[in-house]
């Protein structure tokens, strides 16, 4: 079964703009630097996502290197991305 284009534009969209919320939480302070954020499953009830989109918007925000995620350890918010943010 494949996604239709409009769905997969969709998804797209949705983990935009979870990334764009977690980002937010990351630089208020919501989520401390070092700290381990909730698992996709958590995050994805807390928000009202997929998981898919929560793995998207992840990958998104590492690749921006605010998030580093671990497998079997789960996703930390980098400090050192702070650091360069309150410059």
């Amino acid at each position: 079964m494949s996604l239709s284009a409009q769905q997969l534009a969709a998804q797209k969209n949705i983990s935009w703009v979870l990334a764009e919320k977690l980002a937010q939480k990351i630089l208020t302070g919501e989520y401390q630097p070092e700290s381990i954020l909730p698992g996709e499953m958590e995050l994805g009830e807390q928000f009202g996502v997929s998981r898919t989109a929560v793995r998207e918007a992840v990958k998104t925000l590492a690749a921006k290197g605010m998030l580093l995620p671990r497998p079997r350890i789960g996703t930390r918010v980098d400090a050192t991305q702070q650091l360069e943010l309150s410059r």
